[in-house]
């Protein structure tokens, strides 16, 4: 998954936070 192109993607810096609890709960399990 490209940072890069995942912030600019983003509207908001809101969505990056949600998408990277979602990421860490996804790598925990």
């Amino acid at each position: 998954m490209p940072t890069s192109q995942t912030w600019f993607y983003m509207p908001s810096h809101i969505d990056a936070t949600v998408l990277d609890k979602v990421l860490h709960e996804s790598n925990t399990t």
